[in-house]
């Protein structure tokens, strides 16, 4: 995206920062998982760094994608990557005040030095270890709704079921006897969800599970120029069944907008009152300059 002289100036009045938060445990709960929460006194804080990061989101159930490059860690610091595993926060803001972009698990990580700096990558994976390694074993011997297994799949791997999917009677059909639901979690989830229509994604480390035309409850967004947007939005090419192209959407860094969020956007393009889907977000941010941006694909609900 092209920054003009007019977001260039925006940018300068406010202070940006960031975080990285390492996070590490020796004990995994069922499925893999760790969560940070109960390893609260083993976090490692990275901070007054400079901290460049790049994040891809969107619906599907591959993890989402976050590349983090920290300028001139310690020997120590960078040494803490070669023991996984390990769960990253990254935050990220204006002003001193810091908001989530990112959990996930770190998958790859290298130092290189150039220069007289030190330049360290690391990449991560929502939801990384649950999608490549968490099983499930389970049996039914009576008869058993797609709910009930769908629960039990979550369970494993230390989550509840979704509010959305607690309340929805179409999965309350019942399975033949005899039901096993054996294997990659990834796999199952899949296996249950597709006859229905949901497909599933994990956000900031919480699965998500959602219908194409269902969009998440956690309130509506309002896109305009005084939330942050850059320019207009900008219309797609016309899908082959006819249905509404999506748009893109320019803004500045705003995190808390994930991929099946509810958006309202106003601009003069579009007709007032209209909610669209986030279909993905891409944030892109350098504390020290250029980026620092988010920018969302959006289609009608």
């Amino acid at each position: 995206m092209a920054i003009n002289k007019e977001v260039e100036s925006r940018l300068r009045q406010f202070k940006r920062n960031a975080k990285v938060t390492i996070w590490r445990t020796t004990t995994p709960t069922p499925g893999g998982v760790f969560d940070p929460e109960k390893t609260g006194t083993n976090g490692i804080v990275i901070e007054d760094m400079r901290i460049e990061f790049e994040i891809e989101r969107n619906l599907t159930k591959n993890p989402n994608t976050c590349d983090v490059t920290i300028t001139n860690l310690s020997e120590a610091s960078r040494a803490e990557f070669s023991r996984k595993p390990l769960l990253i926060n990254l935050e990220a803001g204006y002003d001193g005040i810091n908001r989530l972009m990112f959990v996930g698990d770190l998958h790859y990580a290298a130092s290189e030095q150039k220069g007289t700096d030190w330049s360290t990558l690391l990449q991560m994976g929502d939801g990384d270890r649950i999608h490549h390694s968490a099983k499930v074993s389970k049996s039914y011997n009576g008869t058993v709704t797609a709910k009930q297994v769908l629960r039990d799949i979550c369970k494993s791997f230390g989550q509840d079921l979704p509010a959305n999917v607690e309340v929805a009677t179409d999965l309350d059909v019942r399975l033949e006897g005899g039901t096993i639901s054996f294997g990659r979690v990834r796999d199952e989830l899949t296996s249950i969800l597709a006859p229905y229509g949901y497909s599933w994604s994990f956000q900031n480390g919480k699965v998500q599970i959602l219908k194409d035309t269902e969009a998440n409850r956690n309130g509506v967004f309002v896109i305009s120029e005084e939330t942050g947007m850059i320019g207009t939005p900008e219309f797609g090419s016309t899908p082959r069944s006819g249905k509404p192209p999506h748009m893109t959407v320019n803004m500045f860094l705003f995190p808390e907008i994930l991929p099946g969020s509810r958006v309202k956007v106003i601009s003069k393009a579009l007709a007032d009152g209209n909610i669209f889907k986030v279909i993905s977000t891409k944030h892109r941010g350098d504390t020290h300059a250029g980026d620092w941006f988010t920018t969302l694909e959006i289609k009608p609900l």
